[in-house]
């Protein structure tokens, strides 16, 4: 153990992989105790082995919740960002990491907005929507896709504001957050998103997540051919 520790200390990130999925306690401890070395390396390891230790993530998170919120104070960017991965990983379990993420929203780097927008993206409510209508138009490309991934695939969060958000995102410099847009916005069965969406399988330059929006939006199991596929999605963009 002492000597994975080592090397994930040296930034080994298949170290890093072997102590995550190390169940017993003893490397949760030695991780927790790094969390607070006067080395930032040592800092940056404790916490990358805590955010997916074990692989079950609902073990132990009060304890990484708190851990987290104090990295993200740290005067050190790296340790800073380590504590925002903590926090994003235990989004989904602790209301409590979710507010943390909230507040990292508005940080300086880009890094830590990043996973800010990738933790919010794991539950979605209100209050996490309105900061990710903010993280899509982020200066950073990288936030900007996973906040529009975060609001536009979870289709029950739907208002004029959600679908202002999405449709600025049609004309965004990336063509990753430019799809997610797009699939946002059909799965809404909002005209211009199906008709959008529609054109690609009419071009046949689909790609699997255009095949899985139009599959959702017409309730198919299985589409037929791409030409109907565009036709079905047009009708259905005509009645709206």
């Amino acid at each position: 153990m002492a000597e994975r520790f080592r090397a994930a200390v040296a930034g080994d990130a298949g170290a890093v992989a072997e102590l995550q999925a190390d169940g017993r306690d003893e490397v949760f401890r030695k991780a927790m105790a790094l969390t607070v070395s006067r080395v930032t390396a040592e800092r940056v390891a404790g916490l990358a082995v805590l955010a997916e230790w074990q692989l079950a993530p609902e073990c132990r998170v009060w304890e990484r919740v708190l851990l987290g919120k104090r990295a993200v104070e740290d005067p050190e960017a790296a340790v800073v960002r380590a504590g925002a991965r903590v926090l994003g990983q235990m989004s989904l379990f602790s209301d409590e990491a979710q507010a943390a993420l909230r507040d990292l929203a508005g940080h300086a780097d880009a890094a830590v907005r990043l996973e800010a927008a990738e933790g919010l993206a794991a539950r979605m409510g209100e209050g996490e929507l309105e900061v990710m209508l903010e993280l899509m138009e982020d200066e950073d490309a990288r936030v900007r896709n996973w906040a529009t991934f975060g609001v536009g695939s979870d289709a029950v969060l739907d208002s004029p504001a959600v679908r202002a958000g999405l449709r600025a995102r049609l004309e965004d410099s990336q063509e990753e957050t430019r799809l997610e847009a797009i699939w946002g916005l059909a799965l809404r069965r909002d005209g211009e998103g199906l008709a959008l969406l529609a054109a690609r399988f009419e071009g046949e330059r689909w790609v699997s997540g255009d095949e899985e929006a139009a599959e959702e939006v017409l309730e198919a199991d299985e589409l037929p051919g791409a030409a109907e596929v565009g036709r079905r999605l047009r009708r259905l963009a005509a009645g709206i």
